[in-house]
């Protein structure tokens, strides 16, 4: 095939994402709907922090790769496009700079998502190598989701595609030939420090080059190499390095979510319960793993005897073995790790490495006969078109379905939105502390800018004067500043409107105002309940007078 033709066909999986990624994206957002600004409102507020020369507060991903990336983006689109100082519009219009960015990175995605495809197709001269490969963002709607989002799994995927770009470079080179092995040693720190540094979950990334490289002094130089460009990657976050460490040893010696629950290392009934989610949720990657860890087996007793007597089974047979392990090793340690503190979204990097995986236990067998595919005359190329066609069928329904429950939550969230907006704008706003709504989510996110914090608040306390964080978890109530006087607006006879969801009733609203203030009497109204309860938020009316 022709390399005009194929360069013109590998770019049709990658316009694709963009396209669905967009669409997905337009009923997803705005950001701050159904407790999506955790963490893009985190990411959004760290951009600022960089885009005004300040460091990163938020470092428990770390995600300073995006951090920077998002800094870049939200700066050059304000010289665009800027209508205040860049504070104030990024404040005033958060969900055009998050779209921006997310689009941005979007747009890095597939470019890398090409460039997967182009570098598969030239080392196997296969144009259904290349087209299969790009399926790694496809494999699961849990993957997909991710880059509608503004947080570190939509970048995650960067990292993840670079590692595998290089893994078969690396394994195309002439098996004799390691006078290239320091310049892969090199590329592959970097991609590793990228990842690690973008999510820590990624740690197990190293495991791939490791298994490539067979010299010890190789290894130990690779592993060298990844701390400091970790470093590198990490300096936009410099400055809250102590958090950082703390957060990683509570979330090593912690048992519960996010560095929280009970000492101890593991809570066994909790890890079991979460690898059954893991495996019930995602049953193709979990019949890949498993069919991997029986095709290992299976040839390290098969062919032991073969690499003993130094008999080659095929061009690079060996680091064929040797990624092939390295990725099923990279996987189960993932795929353990977040078992520990499981959450759905943390699973996106070893899900899309399910696709490498089922591409080399293919070529492989192709390669050593183990399945027979010549005698039945079954060729490569069919072979990948056949689960080409069964990735997509399978599917094909979860994207749609997906799809549809996004526009109807969305539709539900913007009806409880309107209405506050339309009837309640003047009103003093007393908003749950996640609650769908701007200057909640804002408010969540300066939690997360270190030294900037303050001056965030203050700044949101001018543009939403009148709005008060209920966080009944944390037994708060507050203005987004504490420059105003909390006690004059409730009891000012202004109406006063609730916004209550899962964590915040009216009850525990008036309990806390009557114990913090000189108030007696409390009552509430249901103004608003939503009707299918998709976001359990209710709209009341609370009267501190009689």
């Amino acid at each position: 095939m022709k390399n005009t033709k194929a360069f013109f066909i590998l770019l049709i999986l990658p316009v694709i994402f963009i396209f669905l990624s967009n669409l997905f994206t337009d009923v997803y957002t705005p950001y701050y709907l159904n407790y999506h600004h955790d963490p893009s409102y985190v990411y959004l507020l760290n951009f600022l922090n960089l885009a005004t020369g300040q460091f990163a507060g938020h470092v428990e991903h770390p995600g300073t790769p995006l951090h920077v990336i998002g800094a870049v983006i939200i700066k050059f689109y304000h010289l665009l496009f800027g209508k205040a100082d860049i504070t104030t519009d990024v404040l005033t219009r958060p969900e055009i700079y998050l779209r921006a960015v997310n689009f941005s990175v979007l747009l890095l995605n597939a470019f890398v998502l090409f460039l997967l495809g182009l570098n598969i197709y030239r080392i196997y001269k296969n144009i259904y190598a290349g087209i299969f490969m790009q399926l790694c963002p496809f494999i699961s709607i849990n993957v997909f989701m991710q880059f509608s989002d503004v947080n570190s799994e939509s970048f995650i995927g960067v990292p993840v595609m670079l590692m595998l770009i290089y893994a078969f470079r690396y394994i195309d080179l002439n098996s004799a030939d390691g006078k290239k092995d320091m310049r892969y040693i090199i590329i592959f720190s970097m991609i590793t420090g990228l990842g690690i540094c973008t999510k820590i979950i990624l740690f197990p990334l190293i495991l791939i080059p490791l298994l490539l490289f067979k010299k010890f002094s190789h290894k130990l130089i690779l592993i060298f190499l990844s701390g400091v460009s970790f470093f590198i990657f990490f300096i936009p976050g410099i400055v809250e390095y102590r958090y950082f460490l703390e957060w990683i040893g509570k979330l090593f010696f912690k048992s519960g979510m996010y560095g929280g629950g009970e000492e101890g290392i593991l809570n066994p009934a909790k890890f079991i319960s979460n690898l059954q989610t893991i495996i019930s949720t995602e049953k193709l990657f979990a019949l890949v793993i498993f069919i991997t860890f029986i095709f290992l087996v299976y040839s390290y007793i098969k062919f032991r005897r073969t690499s003993k007597d130094g008999e080659i089974l095929f061009d690079n047979s060996d680091k064929y073995y040797r990624l092939l392990t390295g990725l099923f090793l990279a996987i189960s340690a993932g795929t353990l790790m977040i078992a520990k503190h499981y959450v759905s979204r943390y699973m996106i990097s070893y899900l899309m490495l399910t696709v490498p995986v089922l591409f080399l236990l293919v070529y492989i067998s192709y390669k050593t006969g183990a399945f027979n595919f010549k005698s039945f005359k079954v060729s490569f190329s069919t072979v990948l078109i056949v689960l080409i066609i069964m990735t997509i069928a399978l599917n094909f329904r979860k994207y749609l379905f997906t799809y549809e429950d996004n526009v109807i939550e969305k539709d539900d969230s913007m009806i409880i939105h309107d209405i506050v907006k339309k009837n309640y704008a003047d009103d003093i706003l007393i908003f749950g502390h996640m609650e769908i709504n701007q200057s909640t989510a804002l408010h969540f996110g300066t939690s997360f800018t270190g030294r900037m914090n303050v001056i965030y608040k203050k700044k949101l306390n001018e543009l939403y004067p009148n709005q008060i964080i209920c966080n009944i978890i944390h037994d708060q109530l507050y203005l987004l500043s504490r420059s105003k006087d909390l006690e004059g607006m409730l009891t000012s006879g202004k109406r006063i409107i609730f916004l209550s969801d899962r964590y915040n009733s009216p009850e525990d609203l008036i309990s806390k105002i009557k114990k913090e203030y000189n108030i007696t009497y409390g009552s509430y109204d249901l103004l608003y309940n939503d009707p299918y309860d998709k976001n359990e938020v209710k709209i009341y009316e609370i009267t501190l007078k009689k």
